[in-house]
């Protein structure tokens, strides 16, 4: 199994969302905004305003759930995920997840609400402490701090935040009498972390290839947000003020701002057309071809980041032709970093979902006689 509706890209997605938290769960920007639409409905933008507040609400009380409110440390996924159950639909997975040391699970379903779920699995949590296990040297562990009662359900997230650092400072101070704060720490300063072993091969490549997803995610995100605001000027701009009959204008201005979109986009989509071809004509190769087919994605790449750059190149009068569109090189131009990261899975993914959305372009486009 390859591509959307597989574990992979169910820990694909957790992971996003986990490491946006880590990085900016204390923000409010455009980042953290991705990583509420993929936590709700697996999109990289929701464009309706009261949905996305709803979304970001939500978001928060899960958090708050999972005590990762308005950040965490660190995170682990297993490498084993669970099908779904009775009821669950199709394509749901269970995974265990370690966040900051505490082991949950997390039920994930396809293009819908991800949630917590009570335990974990006990295979799954050994699995993971054998892991910490041996990847760690072996050291004297300090006291371990008292467990922190939930907090009642009328503290606000600042009140739990406040709480949860008075916890924190009274174990420091129980550690600092019982010798295990380093001697050369200022007074207040937690005990030292154990010394980390140098990631391996693997752990860069899967640190990489989180990273590339970050940035692919935000990258998306933003550029649905501008098409988004641009359509929503064009709509205010053409509405037509009270009183003044425009019958004709409306017909006519539609098709004709096509057309001179149209024309612009072909001429600044050639480049791409041809990469599009040579990688296909690469893919296809048999035997195999493997140099030829890396200086196609790089080539698919290249075409794809110029497209996504020009302003004006898929800026369509219509938001139903420029938003898939829009999604679809930007799909096209994961694909091709997959593709150079030899990432098999995340290739075929991307590629699906860039077909998929050049097929909504042009189920719009058909009735201006024109393709994408």
């Amino acid at each position: 199994m390859t591509g959307e509706g597989t574990a992979s890209a169910a820990k694909t997605r957790v992971r996003f969302i986990l490491q946006t938290i880590k990085d900016s769960g204390g923000s409010t920007g455009t980042v953290l905004q991705a990583a509420i639409c993929r936590w709700e409905k697996d999109k990289a933008f929701i464009a309706d305003r009261d949905e996305l507040g709803a979304a970001a609400d939500a978001f928060d009380a899960w958090r708050q759930q999972g005590q990762i409110y308005p950040t965490l440390q660190s995170f682990q996924i297993d490498d084993e995920a669970e099908g779904r159950r009775g009821g669950d639909p199709e394509n749901t997975y269970y995974l265990a997840v370690t966040i900051d040391g505490a082991t949950r699970q997390l039920r994930v379903p396809p293009r819908a609400r991800i949630s917590w779920v009570d335990g974990a699995p006990p295979a799954a949590a050994a699995r993971v402490a054998a892991a910490e296990v041996s990847r760690s040297p072996a050291v004297a562990a300090p006291p371990p701090a008292p467990a922190m009662p939930p907090a009642p359900a009328s503290q606000t997230p600042a009140e739990v935040m406040a709480e949860l650092r008075l916890k924190q400072a009274e174990s420091a101070a129980r550690e600092a009498a019982a010798g295990v704060q380093p001697p050369d720490a200022p007074p207040d300063a937690a005990p030292a972390p154990p010394p980390v072993a140098p990631s391996s091969d693997a752990e860069m490549r899967r640190k990489r290839a989180e990273w590339e997803e970050h940035l692919r995610m935000t990258e998306q995100a933003q550029t649905e947000l501008q098409e988004w605001r641009r359509s929503r000027r064009s709509t205010e701009q053409a509405m037509p003020r009270v009183g003044v009959a425009q019958p004709q204008r409306a017909a006519v201005e539609p098709a004709d701002a096509m057309r001179a979109w149209y024309r612009s986009y072909t001429a600044r989509s050639t480049a791409m057309s041809l990469a599009l071809s040579q990688f296909g004509l690469a893919s296809g190769a048999s035997p195999p071809d493997p140099p030829r087919l890396l200086a196609a994605c790089r080539d698919l790449r290249g075409a794809a980041r110029a497209l996504l750059a020009d302003p004006q190149a898929l800026a369509a009068p219509l938001d139903s032709v420029s938003a898939p569109l829009t999604t679809a090189y930007t799909e096209l131009e994961a694909t091709a970093a997959s593709c150079l990261a030899a990432r098999a899975e995340e290739q075929a993914a991307h590629l699906a979902a860039a077909r998929r959305a050049m097929s909504e372009a042009a189920a719009a486009l058909r009735p201006y006689h024109m393709a994408p």
